[in-house]
């Protein structure tokens, strides 16, 4: 049986320009991120950033690994994790195109001269309490999941790669206690982290774009 993630994920690839290969990229201190690299040719001019479709991979074993506590009737099915795939690809992107426009920055439809192109993949997702529990069930966890952010950054024009940002982060972190787990509130927690790495990306790129 195919898997419906792999799927999403190689039609998003298929839609993504080709770029080169990552050379020349040096270390850049970040006070937000885990790492950052940037090109020493980062211009200051970049005033528009395309986002390419953003990919997400679940960890290896998800969601095999939380369906051993459930019935077959409650188990994470194929249309679960697509669905909670795109929301994920959604909630980031609209939460990168408003800060990014916040920062003065035209979000572009297409890459084009002058334009930063942004490759951003949601890697290694777990979703520690799917809402597929028994009616009368409930489950409590200290955290909703985590995942890592990969982004890729290219200037459209030359198909340079010029930065490269990864992170990992904790959905409801450094809350103490416990927390009901639901679709509600994973969708919550995990928004939130995905408004932390909006903001921190977008620190970094106007950061960048004032050192250049």
């Amino acid at each position: 049986m195919r898997n419906p993630l792999l799927i999403l994920v190689a039609a998003a690839v298929m839609a993504a320009p080709v770029f080169a290969a990552d050379e020349g990229l040096a270390a850049k201190r970040s006070r937000y991120l885990d790492e950052v690299r940037v090109g020493s040719s980062f211009p200051a001019t970049y005033r528009s950033v395309h986002i390419a479709p953003i990919e997400v991979e679940f960890r290896k074993g998800w969601p095999n690994d939380a369906n051993k506590f459930q019935s077959p009737s409650r188990e994470v099915k194929r249309d679960d994790v697509k669905r909670i795939s795109q929301e994920m690809a959604q909630s980031l992107r609209a939460a990168l195109q408003e800060d990014l426009q916040r920062a003065g920055y035209q979000v572009a439809p297409a890459p084009g001269p002058g334009v930063l192109v942004l490759k951003i993949a949601i890697e290694d997702v777990q979703v520690n309490a799917p809402d597929n529990s028994a009616p009368g069930t409930n489950t409590y966890m200290r955290e909703a999941g985590e995942a890592s952010l990969r982004i890729d950054g290219y200037d459209a024009g030359s198909n340079a790669k010029v930065m490269v940002i990864n992170d990992h982060g904790k959905a409801r972190p450094y809350m103490g206690g416990v927390e009901r787990a639901n679709t509600v509130s994973n969708r919550f927690w995990f928004g939130e982290m995905f408004d932390r790495w909006a903001d921190a990306v977008t620190k970094e790129i106007a950061g960048l774009g004032k050192a250049g």
